[in-house]
């Protein structure tokens, strides 16, 4: 097995955790598609560690560039996609932002209007915990089935994984050192989190775009002794 791959598997054999040293890699349901993407490069930083059950004994740290958490269905929607750089947005199963979570702070939206029906700072103190007394308590939200996230502070975002018998825990949150604390805590913090909204729809978008033309090429696979005949369906549905 190739150095620093990390392997994990369900009772039957078959893997749901696949993670290779650049710090890429991905989970899968028991129904075997994808459920959560990890891209980035790997240095120090919040990563994944053991949940307590099927990760392994050993506690890893990682950074992701990026993490993407995908339904399992036919058609994956995009559930959340956690960003290093401190804005994350977590959906509905109906696409409308759930969590949007910034450096300053964070807020969560009605599913039906999409407004806003909370609203916080994150307090960068010794506690490290949501400030401004607008949150008393974690925040949890299940992302599709088997896979949930908590937002305890701005560097702890948990992911975690509970499906197949098997357990795994992530933390995709931004290290509060970090973080550019500049601009205070101005009226400023709702034109980021619309901004930050905006770019995250956008990379879930392309996310989409990318998983829908892996499903073509996974469909119309091509070879080297493949004609323009076994090429024709791919041609044809461009």
């Amino acid at each position: 097995m190739q150095a620093g791959l990390l392997l994990r598997c369900f009772p039957d054999g078959r893997p749901f955790l696949t993670l290779l040293p650049d710090g890429t890699g991905h989970l899968r349901h028991p129904s075997g598609r994808l459920a959560v993407l990890f891209a980035g490069r790997h240095r120090r930083g919040s990563g994944p560690s053991d949940g307590g059950g099927g990760v392994g004994g050993s506690r890893r740290r990682r950074r992701w560039g990026c993490c993407v958490v995908l339904a399992d269905a036919e058609r994956a929607g995009v559930g959340a996609v956690f960003n290093p750089g401190g804005t994350s947005v977590c959906l509905y199963p109906g696409g409308a932002p759930r969590f949007v979570l910034t450096v300053h702070g964070g807020s969560c939206h009605s599913e039906a209007t999409g407004e806003r029906t909370l609203r916080w700072l994150w307090d960068h103190g010794p506690g490290g915990s949501a400030g401004g007394g607008a949150v008393g308590r974690p925040l949890c939200a299940a992302l599709c089935p088997g896979v949930g996230v908590r937002v305890v502070a701005s560097h702890r975002v948990l992911l975690c994984y509970g499906a197949g018998g098997r357990v795994a825990r992530f933390n995709v949150g931004h290290a509060p050192e970090e973080t550019e604390r500049g601009g205070g805590r101005g009226g400023g913090v709702s034109a980021e989190e619309r901004a930050a909204v905006e770019a995250l729809e956008g990379l879930a978008e392309r996310a989409q775009a990318a998983l829908e033309g892996l499903r073509t090429a996974l469909a119309y696979p091509r070879s080297s002794g493949s004609s323009s005949a076994h090429r024709a369906p791919v041609e044809a549905s461009r």
